[in-house]
């Protein structure tokens, strides 16, 4: 992973991430305080909705640990989790300020995170 100094807030992560073609095959590592949480933003490849994974350490599903949040973001929907590792999160429709605050929140609703300065991270991904 190649570490982007000049990105230190989820916002610029995801401008990154729209700014250009250009970043239609790399995902993009958002590394917050502490090293607890993370969260990775995946290229759209042409689609509207936006999605991204995040560190999720709770047996319970996180419909219902987040609820709070699908009520914010009624187009939100976990289309994948693993218990005790990993969720992800599309919200269809989602504006790019949509998409840094349902972060923002998801940070702080599980992590305790004021995710104001982190380290941001991208790899390049082959398509197939």
């Amino acid at each position: 992973m190649i570490h982007l100094p000049e990105c230190r807030t989820v916002f610029d992560a995801v401008e990154l991430m729209i700014s250009s073609e250009a970043w239609r095959y790399r995902h993009v590592e958002l590394r917050f305080p502490g090293g607890d949480f993370w969260v990775h933003i995946y290229p759209l490849f042409g689609q509207s909705d936006p999605y991204f994974d995040f560190a999720y350490t709770d047996r319970e599903p996180p419909e219902n640990r987040l609820a709070s949040l699908l009520v914010e973001f009624e187009q939100g929907q976990f289309i994948d989790w693993c218990d005790g590792r990993l969720a992800c999160l599309r919200i269809k429709g989602a504006s790019k300020e949509h998409l840094v605050s349902a972060i923002s929140r998801v940070a702080e609703d599980l992590f305790a995170q004021s995710p104001r300065s982190l380290d941001v991270y991208y790899e390049h991904e082959t398509p197939a």
